[in-house]
């Protein structure tokens, strides 16, 4: 058996995940789900989703990417459930139950159990079930407005931001 060496700026272990808090500039580039809170979701299964202003398409269009994070993310795609807690006016909902409900039976074709409610308050976060939770102050809405034919609508990081902090604590870290 042949034991390869850390190449120069590789680690002989995988890093260590720590608590932390992230503030972002507004007009900022280079931010992605991935890269704020990606490896975090590693080992995950459950993702409990708090998020008030899922309305629009492009907050839908956010939770769609941070779904496919996920599905990156996590080593059994199929065994993935996702619970978004989200809220709306009484007017809105049956439009949003048609698109949650669309959402959840495509999911379903990847073996992803996606549950939705309309019971947010003003809290936005991610809670996963290996122990981390992803405070999210601005929500999943942390992107300036993008034109539709542009770089920025394929890649997070080509993206302006608007300015936001995330706070990433575990409740088994001391």
């Amino acid at each position: 058996v042949r034991v390869r060496r850390p190449r120069i700026g590789e680690s002989s272990q995988q890093a260590v995940l720590m608590p932390k808090l992230i503030d972002v500039r507004a007009n900022q580039k280079g931010v992605s789900y991935k890269s704020l809170f990606g490896e975090y979701l590693k080992g995950a299964t459950r993702f409990d989703i708090t998020d008030p202003f899922v309305r629009m398409p492009h907050q839908v269009d956010n939770l769609i990417e941070l779904i496919h994070l996920i599905r990156e993310a996590t080593d059994n795609a199929e065994g993935i459930i996702i619970t978004l807690n989200t809220n709306n006016n009484e007017d809105k909902i049956p439009e949003m139950i048609d698109i949650f409900d669309g959402l959840k039976d495509d999911l379903a074709t990847y073996g992803i159990d996606f549950a939705y409610r309309f019971d947010a308050d003003h809290d936005r976060n991610i809670v996963l079930n290996n122990g981390w939770t992803i405070t999210l102050g601005r929500g999943l809405d942390i992107f300036e407005k993008f034109e539709r034919f542009s770089l920025a609508s394929s890649r997070q990081s080509e993206r302006r931001c608007r300015a936001f902090s995330i706070a990433i604590n575990n409740s088994s870290v001391e």
